[in-house]
C-alpha cells in the first residue's frame, strides 16, 4: 500500500523508483514503520489460514460458474 507499508512506484518510470527509494531511505523512522507495516501485511494476507480462504472462494467460485 503505497506510503503504508512500502512506495507503490508508477510503471516504466526509473525516476519514480529513484525517488521512493531515497523517500524510503531519508527517514530512518519511516523505514522502520514501513517495514514493520510490510510485514504485519504479510503475516496477514499471506498466512496459510488466509491463502486457504482464498483457495477455497477460488474453487467456490469455478463450481458455480461451472453448474451455470
Amino acid at each position: 500500500d503505497h506510503q503504508q507499508n512500502g512506495y507503490l512506484a508508477k510503471r516504466f518510470e526509473p525516476a519514480d523508483l529513484a525517488q521512493g527509494i531515497s523517500w524510503v531511505l531519508q527517514d530512518e523512522q519511516r523505514h522502520q514503520q514501513l517495514a514493520a507495516a510490510a510485514r504485519q501485511k504479510v503475516l496477514s494476507a499471506f498466512s496459510l489460514p488466509a491463502v486457504i480462504k482464498k483457495h477455497q472462494e477460488v474453487y467456490q467460485r469455478q463450481l458455480q460458474n461451472s453448474s451455470t
